[in-house]
């Protein structure tokens, strides 16, 4: 199976994207202490990082997710149909008005919508770009800009190249949930 770690801890967030082919999650966790143990071996002195191993109780403690990537997208399939769908040709079929949503809903909207393309193969890849984002909205390009800046700094865009980003599925719950409220209005 294929999985995907994902780390958070006191607003510290780690996500390992290469894909980890093994039959059992445990195997994951115990590399992945292994790798933070040989980071703070190496990082722990008194440069300039410090990784400080005392939490107290009323501090957020680590938590790290382990997904089946195929599980998330299957997942995300199934509440982008709700959304909108696609003819052969790949021309989309939307069930919700851009004019509900706001400038960022819009963004994370038509970003999940070439995510969902790419992952049916009606597109080449899973890229979009700020010119993508021009064709498909009503917004000038400083606007475009700053919500995509927004984003990215959120972890939902990825920035993969210069004007670039890829749509982070695991980052988008609550953007679903508004889609889902919108639907219904």
């Amino acid at each position: 199976m294929n999985y995907k770690i994902f780390a958070d801890f006191q607003g510290f967030k780690l996500e390992i994207e290469d894909n980890i082919e093994v039959d059992d999650p445990n195997i994951i966790l115990d590399n992945f202490s292994n790798f933070i143990e040989i980071f703070k071996k190496k990082f722990d002195t008194k440069k300039s990082v410090h990784i400080d191993e005392k939490v107290n109780e009323t501090e957020k403690k680590p938590s790290i997710l382990i997904t089946n990537s195929s599980e998330a997208i299957k997942n995300i399939k199934h509440i982008a149909s709700n959304l909108f769908k696609f003819t052969n040709d790949g021309d989309i079929i939307r069930k919700i008005s851009l004019d509900k949503l706001t400038n960022t809903e819009q963004i994370v909207l038509i970003s999940l919508e070439k995510k969902m393309l790419f992952e049916e193969n009606l597109r080449d890849n899973e890229i979009i770009s700020l010119d993508d984002l021009d064709d498909e909205l009503t917004l000038n390009k400083k606007q475009i800009t700053a919500r995509v800046s927004d984003l990215s700094k959120l972890n939902i865009l990825k920035r993969t190249g210069r004007g670039e980003y890829r749509l982070n599925i695991h980052a988008i719950d609550e953007f679903l949930k508004s889609f889902n409220e919108k639907l219904d209005e």
